[in-house]
């Protein structure tokens, strides 16, 4: 699966309106924006239900060693990406949620920004999109966005120890009487999305959707 964003995403006008296409898999249906600049999934969840997500790849691979402490020092500088880690561990999957899932071409594990879109027709998509479809990729693609900016644009204000402990690999060896396994939480909070993925009740070829369509997505979503 494609990481969210390329190069050519810099150039496309965040006031649209864009051109969406809308390539179907086996697994999931591929939401290309303006020839793939921006790109998001769709993955049925159950009949009426789907996972809209962006993939960022390994980005964030350092959150696998971190606990609360971590977290809370990491949240000074990057509001937004602990923002979306908190919305999984409550399961606010409306507000976009950060989650580790095996990408479903390659089985790696890799990071979604994800929401969940209920109570959808399939059979009543081909002509007009559920606007909530529309609403929960802009939401995905901007807030994946603003993650990955503030990680590639802010440093750490706090580098303590357990940042440090990260950094060098040497976190097991850390003795921390309150340790929480924020890896253990996310996994949990994905439970019930792993299941949907792996024992799937609806293909993706049965939703009918429109070879292509202009969306006019307004949100700023910058990188």
């Amino acid at each position: 699966m494609k990481f969210f964003v390329n190069d050519t995403g810099k150039e496309v006008n965040p006031e649209g309106p864009w051109l969406v296409e809308f390539q179907t898999t086996p697994s999931y249906i591929e939401v290309q924006i303006e020839k793939g600049a921006w790109v998001a999934y769709f993955v049925p969840l159950d009949e009426h239900s789907l996972l809209v997500a962006a993939c960022c790849d390994d980005y964030f691979d350092f959150l696998d060693s971190a606990d609360q402490y971590v977290l809370s020092d990491i949240a000074a500088t990057w509001p937004k990406l602990v923002a979306l880690v908190n919305n999984a561990l409550r399961s606010k999957f409306s507000q976009a949620v950060l989650l580790k899932l095996n990408d479903l071409d390659t089985a790696d594990p890799k990071w979604f920004v994800a929401t969940v879109v209920g109570n959808l027709d399939f059979k009543k998509m081909q002509e007009v999109i559920d606007p909530r479809l529309e609403k929960a990729t802009q939401l995905v693609l901007s807030k994946a966005s603003e993650a990955l900016e503030e990680v590639t644009t802010k440093e750490l204000s706090k580098l303590s120890l357990y940042w440090k402990s990260i950094k060098r690999g040497l976190w097991e060896g850390a003795k921390l009487g309150a340790k929480k396994a924020i890896m253990q939480q996310l996994d949990n909070a994905a439970k019930s999305i792993v299941d949907s993925l792996t024992s799937p009740t609806v293909s993706p070829t049965e939703i009918q959707l429109p070879t292509k369509s202009g969306h006019p997505m307004t949100r700023d979503m910058r990188f």
